[in-house]
């Protein structure tokens, strides 16, 4: 094997580790961009993403100088948790109506995710129960849920 055969392997393993480092560069940059999705996902779901960009600026700094303190950390993880636990979830539903509901109702529903099924004269979607139970309640809709 002469010096050239090695001075062309040699750039082919440099060609590589360009490529390589050129992968994990890109990837390095799609998890960067996810973490700020969440992020912005994160003060959107806490209704923050409305608020006026210098006062959210100055609380996100309020924010970081109590984070030095330990205990305010250890009461904000416990904070979230049961927010967390407290969440509800959507689940599938059926609503029946005995006479056809007003328009009002029907935008509410709409604006819920659920959807009217012409076939079955009902009501179905995914949405949380506890909203559509007190908003219908006086409405004699009948309300049922579904096992997924």
């Amino acid at each position: 094997m002469g010096i050239e055969d090695k001075i062309f392997k040699l750039q082919q393993q440099k060609a590589r580790l360009v490529r390589k480092e050129q992968a994990l560069k890109a990837l390095e940059r799609k998890q960067e961009t996810k973490r700020f999705i969440n992020l912005g996902k994160l003060l959107a779901s806490y209704g923050l993403d409305q608020m006026e960009e210098k006062c959210l600026a100055g609380a996100l700094q309020e924010v970081r100088e109590l984070s030095q303190e330990q205990d305010t950390l250890s009461r904000w993880r416990d904070k979230a948790k049961l927010s967390t636990e407290n969440t509800q979830k959507e689940i599938p539903l059926i609503v029946k109506f005995a006479t056809p509901p007003s328009k009002e109702t029907a935008a509410f529903l709409k604006e819920n995710n659920l959807k009217w099924n012409p076939f079955r004269h009902e009501w179905q979607g995914y949405a949380l129960l506890p909203k559509i139970t007190s908003a219908l309640k006086e409405s004699g809709a009948e309300i049922v849920t579904c096992d997924s």
